[in-house]
This record gives C-alpha cells, sequence and structure tokens, in this order.
C-alpha cells in the first residue's frame, strides 16, 4: 500500500467548521470584533512543570482541549491588534522543584538545574554558581530570557494557583495556573477562561486598568520615557460635573484636566453588575451612571445589540481582558477585548524593545551565563515574536485511545524557501523521508527519516534533468521504494526516477500529453502505485494503471462528479484492500467519496460524504494513530481551528473528530517519518 499523501491546495476565506458541533469550549467563545488583518502570527510553547516523567500516566497540568479553547480565546481577544497565537509544543516534563511555586521562593542553582535543563537542553552545567541563589520565579524567567527561543512565547503552566507575566522590561516568559474554571451549570464543567490572554497583555506592557496613574512603571519602548496619561485616555475621566470622558490621545491632549481631577474609573470601586452574574456592567461616577456599550465606558465593556443576551449561553456584554472578573462579576464565557489605547501599545511594543531593569537574569557578577542570548540578554526582543520560519514537525505518538490524536511537535528548521515537499520511503526502510524540491532548480534536496526523530541531510546537486517539473511520489514500480515522477504540463519529456539500492535512482523518461493534477495511490490494491491524472475542467480522470514496472496500463477517462473542481485526497480510508480518494471542494459546496473495490479491480463505490465539509481548508492525510484507517487533518489557514476527521469503515463513514490547532500559513507534508506506523505532519512555512 502507497505511503498516504494528499495532494495539498492552499485555501483561504471562508473557514466554518466542518464539525457541526464545534471544537470543544469554542462554542461557549463570543466574538463581536471585525477581523483584522494578521501582521503578527506568534508561536506558543507550554511547558507543564510536573512532578511526574513525561507518559500515560503523568497528567498535564491543563488538558490539551483547555490549552486549545485558551488559546481561541485570546485569538478572538488579540484578533484587533491584527495578531495570532498558535501552539507550537505542549509540552509535559518533570520539573518537580519549579513545578508549584513561581513566587519568593529562594533555591541554589544546584537545586534547580535538573528541572531548568529539562526545559532547556542548551543550558550548561556552570550557567551559575552551584550555591546562586535566586527565587524560582526569577529562575523561570531567567532560563527563558536566557536560553529560550526568541520568536516564541514560553508559557510555564504550573499546578495550580496565581499566574504570573513578565513585562517587557521584566523578562520573557508567562506563568499560569487554572487556565479553566468549574463551572455548575452544567456541573463541574471546565470552561476556559480569558486568563492567558489576560497575562499576555501583560507580556506585551499593558497593566491593570486600575493600575497607578504613575507613569514611571510603564515604559514607551520606541521613547524610552513613561507613558503619558493620554496614551490611556479611555480608562480615564476628568472629575468634573458632569464628568469628562476622552475619545482619543488627541482629545486628552486638546482638553487636558487638571492632575487633582484626573482619575481612572474604578472597576471595583464604581462599577457592579445587575442581576449579579448576568447583567450588564453599570458604572457610577460621581451622580451619574453608565452602563456597558455607552461611548463613556468604551475602555472597559462594550455591548453588543445583535447578541440575545441569554447567559450562560449567550452573552451581549464583555469586558476589558486586563480587569478581574471578580471585579466585574459574571460567566467566564463572556467575550472580551483588548481597549484601544491597549491596542496602540501592543503595537508599539511589537516594533521596538524595552532594556530589562533588573539583574536577575545575569550570574552574581553581573556576567550573562555562557551560551545564553549575550548581548541580547538584557532585551524584550518583542520585536522578534513570530518572525522567525518556524518550520516545526508534529511527531504523532503512540497511546491510548483517548489519545489516540496526539502529537508530539519538535523544531526542525529548513534552511532555503519555496521548496514543495514531497514524502516516500524512498529507500524501503520503514521510515518516510522528504524531497525539498524547488520547481525551478535543478538540486536534489533528501533528508532521509530517522527512528529517533530526526533526518540526515543529503544534498545533490544539479540531479534533475532541468528545470520547471511538478514533481510527486510513489511507488510505480511496487518495490518498496518510491519512486520520483516529474512532470511538465504539455507535450514535452517526462521522467520518472525509479529508486533503487544504496539511495539511488535511474532515470527513465515518459510521455503524459495534457494539464493534468496527478493523484498518486494504489487504487486496485495491486502492484505498484497509479497515477490518476485529473482534468478540472472537463471533469475526469485519465487512469494509469501501475504495471508493476515504469509503464502503465492507460484505461478510459473515467468521469468526476458534477460539483467541482475538487481537492483530491488520497487514503485507505476504509481499511479496505486499495487507496480511496476524498473529493473535497472548498466552500459549501457537495464532497464526494470514492472507495476502491481492491483485488484488482479499476472500479470504485462512488459516494456522498455523509459530513460535508463547510469552509476553506488545506487537507493533510495519514494514518495518525495507526489503526488501518486514514484520517485527513483539516488545516484551517490562519484560522483558530483545525479538525481531525477519523477514517473508519463504509458503514460508518467519516465523523467529524478530535480538533486540533496549528496558526500560520504552511506547506504541510505527511509521512512516517520515524517509523512507528503512525503517520507525522512536516509543517514547513515557506
Amino acid at each position: 500500500m502507497a505511503s498516504v499523501t494528499a495532494l495539498l491546495l492552499g485555501a483561504c476565506g471562508d473557514t466554518s467548521a466542518p464539525d457541526p458541533e464545534g471544537a470543544a469550549g469554542a462554542a461557549d467563545i463570543g466574538s463581536v470584533s471585525q477581523p483584522a488583518t494578521i501582521t503578527r502570527v506568534i508561536p506558543l510553547r507550554f511547558i507543564h512543570m510536573m512532578d511526574c516523567s513525561s507518559g500515560p500516566s503523568c497528567t498535564a497540568n491543563d488538558p490539551w482541549d483547555v490549552i486549545q479553547a485558551a488559546v481561541y480565546r485570546a485569538n478572538d481577544v488579540y484578533n484587533a491588534a491584527g495578531v495570532k497565537f498558535w501552539i507550537k509544543s505542549n509540552e509535559v516534563l518533570h520539573m518537580p522543584t519549579v513545578r508549584l511555586n513561581e513566587g519568593s521562593v529562594n533555591k541554589q542553582w544546584s537545586e534547580v538545574r535538573a528541572d531548568l535543563q529539562e526545559a532547556f537542553p542548551s543550558i550548561p552545567n556552570n550557567a551559575y554558581a552551584n550555591t546562586e541563589s535566586k527565587s524560582i520565579s526569577q529562575w523561570l524567567a531567567a532560563a527563558a530570557a536566557n536560553y529560550g527561543d526568541k520568536s516564541v512565547v514560553h508559557v510555564y503552566v504550573k499546578e495550580s494557583g496565581g499566574s504570573v507575566s513578565q513585562f517587557p522590561e521584566r523578562g520573557r516568559s508567562i506563568v499560569v495556573g487554572n487556565l479553566a474554571s468549574t463551572e455548575d451549570d452544567p456541573p463541574n464543567t471546565l470552561v476556559p477562561a480569558t486568563l492567558l490572554a489576560h497575562e499576555l497583555g501583560h507580556f506585551f506592557g499593558i497593566r491593570h486598568p486600575w493600575a497607578s496613574l504613575d507613569p514611571d512603571e510603564m515604559i514607551n519602548p520606541e521613547t524610552g520615557l513613561g507613558w503619558t496619561y493620554g496614551d490611556e485616555w479611555d480608562l480615564l475621566f476628568c472629575n468634573t460635573n458632569p464628568p469628562r470622558f476622552f475619545t482619543s490621545k488627541a482629545d486628552f491632549n486638546t482638553y487636558g484636566c487638571s492632575s487633582s481631577n484626573l482619575k481612572r474609573i474604578d472597576v471595583a470601586a464604581d462599577c457592579a453588575t445587575s442581576p449579579a452574574h448576568t447583567g450588564p456592567l453599570t458604572c457610577t461616577i460621581g451622580s451619574f451612571q453608565y452602563t456597558a456599550g455607552s461611548p463613556e465606558l468604551s475602555g472597559l465593556a462594550f455591548a453588543d445589540p445583535s447578541i440575545v443576551h441569554d447567559p450562560p449561553d449567550a452573552f451581549r456584554y464583555g469586558v476589558n481582558v486586563m480587569t478581574y472578573y471578580s471585579r466585574w462579576d459574571v460567566d467566564l464565557r463572556a467575550p472580551a477585548f483588548l481597549s484601544d489605547s491597549a491596542l496602540a501599545k501592543v503595537a508599539k511594543y511589537l516594533e521596538f524593545d524595552n532594556t530589562f531593569d533588573h539583574d536577575y537574569f545575569k550570574r552574581a557578577d553581573g556576567t550573562f551565563p555562557p551560551g545564553s542570548l549575550g548581548a541580547e540578554g538584557d532585551k524584550s526582543l518583542r520585536k522578534d515574536l513570530g518572525v522567525a520560519s518556524d518550520d516545526f514537525v508534529w511527531f504523532a505518538n503512540r497511546g491510548e485511545d483517548d489519545v489516540a490524536f496526539s502529537f508530539a511537535a519538535a523544531p526542525q528548521s529548513v534552511s532555503g524557501t519555496a521548496y514543495k515537499p514531497i514524502s516516500g520511503d524512498f529507500d524501503n526502510d520503514g521510515r518516510d523521508d522528504i524531497l525539498w524540491y524547488t520547481p525551478g532548480d535543478t538540486d536534489a534536496r533528501f533528508w532521509w527519516g530517522r527512528s529517533d526523530r530526526k533526518f540526515d541531510e543529503d544534498f545533490r546537486s544539479s540531479y534533475f534533468p532541468s528545470t520547471g517539473f511538478v514533481a510527486f511520489a510513489g511507488d510505480f514500480d511496487g518495490n518498496g521504494k518510491s519512486d520520483i515522477f516529474l512532470y511538465k504540463a504539455g507535450s514535452g519529456t517526462d521522467y520518472i526516477l525509479s529508486a533503487g539500492a544504496s539511495r539511488t535512482f535511474t532515470q527513465t523518461s515518459t510521455t503524459v500529453s495534457g494539464p493534468y493534477m496527478p493523484i498518486v495511490g494504489d487504487f486496485d490494491g495491486a502492484q505498484g502505485d497509479d497515477i490518476f491524472w485529473y482534468d478540472e475542467s472537463g471533469g475526469f480522470v485519465n487512469r494509469w494503471y501501475s504495471t508493476g514496472g515504469t509503464t502503465f496500463t492507460q484505461l478510459a477517462n473515467y468521469s468526476v462528479d458534477a460539483g467541482g473542481p475538487y481537492v483530491p485526497i488520497v487514503g485507505d480510508f476504509d481499511g479496505a484492500l486499495g487507496d480511496d480518494i476524498f473529493w473535497y471542494v472548498a466552500g459549501s459546496g457537495a464532497d464526494r467519496i470514492w472507495y476502491s473495490l481492491g483485488g484488482g479491480s479499476t472500479s470504485f463505490t462512488k459516494t456522498s460524504s455523509p459530513e460535508n465539509v463547510t469552509g476553506s481548508y488545506l487537507p493533510v492525510a495519514g494514518d495518525f494513530n495507526s489503526d488501518g484507517h486514514a484520517d485527513i487533518f483539516w488545516d484551517a489557514v490562519n484560522a483558530t481551528t483545525d479538525y481531525i476527521w477519523p477514517g473508519a469503515t463504509q458503514t460508518v463513514k467519516f465523523a467529524p473528530g478530535r480538533t486540533s490547532s496549528v496558526y500560520g500559513t504552511f506547506e504541510p507534508v505527511s509521512g512516517d517519518f520515524d517509523g512507528d506506523t503512525r503517520t507525522d505532519i512536516f509543517w514547513y512555512r515557506d
């Protein structure tokens, strides 16, 4: 059977979920903001600090679904800032010494070293003197600042308790505890809170709305001076009769206010909800009363009249994410936002750096530890967030049924751009490899998969006969090694590179006349992989069935169902004897499935998909849980919710399954790169 590989076409736009139920927790999240142009896609590295070693018996401090939902909520908040977050990794690590307390408890380097090296293996043993002492909070901040990836946000997840975030002048990490809270309706339900979005606000320099008016604690990274009161115009009022509120920084600068009359709206003292937990926020300032949705409270609360206020299922009212919900006693499923003045600050912190104002990152002698970021170690580096290539692999994990779709992320940088990655087991060692192919280049770059989840690199200069081909892989001769087909639309010469011994290839020529999309799979369940040449405009496939060598039996054109153009996705979805084709049409069109009859038959059972995909996705196929049925990962490009549809028998057919998340624009390629029988995904940012 062929390695399961999808033909991938990027698709943006409508990202309605293929799962009619929605993601776990996502249905509770309201959004009233208009989509912003995404200018920064920032990876998050979640590090669960545990007292147990990673494994099935070591349960993460927050479940995967809660982590996802917390990121969904953060994206809803930061959408207006043009910022989107994605989960680069979610790691359960043995860190017993630092797992519970991020505060003032002091520990020596010899006590915390092993824990911190678990999260940051590049930390040398002599980074600090064995007897050097810092608080646990300082050790965690120093490890991330000195040895962490400067393009990611490091999120330490602890077992319980409060959370803390380093401001830009204080560090490069966040510590969170309890990303969800327990609700009474329904009983004992975990509801994702906006805690992560709140701490990310601090990470970008935003203080609480009731914080001191003293600007010395809030440094403008562009000027190095304190922010002015005018920079927080929507959180202030002038205590006159009636009170004066400000609509912009320019408005504040024009009208001003005497220092004796300048006040912050104090959510705790001035505001309340009625009825408690469900009603709108009302603030009494002087003898005047203002309600959520009024322009005077634009920095603290909003109202969306298009939403029927029906808590706890739907909330018309939203609150500034930098408040605490104890200050507005409302269900955690209510939407949240950043004020306009906070959005302006986020933009500055992403453009300029702050210099750290603390020395706990350094050694006792005032120097930075060896192997650290060195000269960059005393900078916030917020402007470097999300600007790296961020290539990485999702290795599918072995596990029990309840974690059947589990992935471990591993960074794997690809040097170069504009590749079209092609996977296949080119040397028949049970592990898939990657050919990094550039259509305008004759060089070949092979990455050979290894069981330790790494790759051996192999560069071959002037390897291909000429440029401009579409390259794809398949075991066309049935010898267990993937071959390479070089196809160029038109009537010119095409080539097959047949894989042989010692990672060599033998070149033969062939001709494909016409512009087609190649579809590769063992559709008859016999000999080698076949090629279906899909003519989108004509609505048919020209079928080439493998004869076990470099030649094919060409059969008459086979009609494709009306309703395309389709994105064909190949895999043995029903676990029978032959590869099937899922015909996906982006948007709301009807999807189709062709089930192979196998046994050498060239016929299919054609049926409509019982669960239609309503939306535009980048599909990736593979047997991610090694149950003998190919699955489909639906990547919603630059959106918050992706889905995995598990393959099943034709009786059960497809059903919406687990949700997952990867953010950004990637060129994904699937394959079993480590040889554990589970399909992995390489996410390459071209």
